[in-house]
């Protein structure tokens, strides 16, 4: 299965969370917001909420700079 993650198509297995994903990615310890299929998911969230085929994904994380 399939989903798009930031316009870039990517594999996941059947039952993966939005967490996984995160993992997957190395941000689970940055300061991100996701957003899937248009709404915005509170991170309480994220281990409840199963991808599933074409889902549309956007991850944002922050950068700190001077």
């Amino acid at each position: 299965m399939e989903c798009i993650v930031n316009g870039e198509r990517k594999p996941f297995a059947a039952g993966d969370t939005l967490l996984d994903l995160i993992r997957k990615h190395g941000l689970e310890h940055k300061r991100i917001i996701a957003e899937v299929d248009g709404q915005l998911l509170d991170s309480q969230d994220w281990s409840s909420t199963t991808l599933h085929d074409g889902c549309r994904i956007e991850l944002v994380h922050f950068v700190g700079g001077g």
